[in-house]
């Protein structure tokens, strides 16, 4: 005599409940896997998802594009594991603030920057930076808005904010240095600075000019 239904519907329920405790134990001791990790933890809550499907009364379809079309269990493992969430969760902390002093930082920058040589400035940027932002768009953005002002004449700090994170940019320590600088058309211009942490150290995370209103 085989199971019954209801024995086995039991039986699944029984073992989702203790597989989402299982998983909620692991993400409160294990809150930054590796990427190895998490590729388990997907294979193994798809096909834990698609064992309880098996055991719910009526057919699932799905179709993820024009490639994957499933129906049943395996449509369950097929949105568990191919609609990754780890893909889209971002890492939220900072991390330890760096040694060091960011507005030495900032300022060796802006001394290269004022040789008006875009590769050497764009050497400064960190890694994280240089993702975030396009180089050749960078790079006109440097010929068009710096390099016609020529020489600096005057540069005075006029404040410094803190933050964790800025738009576009992964969360890290910041400092946002802004200038009232003065260059050899007389006029005085607002300039900023940001420096992030990254791997311990301060580097660039951006630099603007504008016009002061």
């Amino acid at each position: 005599m085989g199971i019954s239904r209801s024995t086995q519907q039991i039986a699944a329920y029984i073992f989702g409940v203790t597989f989402v405790v299982a998983m909620l134990t692991i993400a409160i001791f294990l809150p930054q896997p590796s990427s190895f990790q998490i590729f388990v933890f997907r294979v193994v809550l798809a096909l834990a998802a698609a064992g309880v499907a098996a055991m719910i009364p009526g057919f699932i379809s799905v179709q993820l594009g024009s490639a994957i079309r499933a129906g049943g269990a395996i449509a369950v493992f097929a949105v568990v594991y191919f609609l990754n969430p780890a893909a889209i969760v971002v890492k939220s902390e900072p991390g330890p603030l760096p040694n060091g002093n960011p507005r030495a930082v900032a300022e060796a920058y802006l001394r290269v920057a004022d040789t008006l040589s875009f590769d050497n400035a764009w050497a400064l940027f960190s890694d994280a930076a240089k993702k975030a932002y396009d180089e050749a768009a960078l790079r006109e953005a440097f010929a068009n808005a710096r390099v016609p002002l020529n020489a600096i004449r005057n540069r005075k700090l006029q404040g410094v904010q803190s933050f964790t994170s800025l738009p576009g940019l992964s969360p890290a320590h910041y400092r946002v240095f802004s200038y009232v600088s003065i260059f050899s058309d007389g006029t005085p211009r607002g300039e900023s600075v940001s420096v992030m942490s990254e791997n311990g150290a301060w580097r660039i995370g951006g630099h603007n000019i504008q016009i002061l209103p």
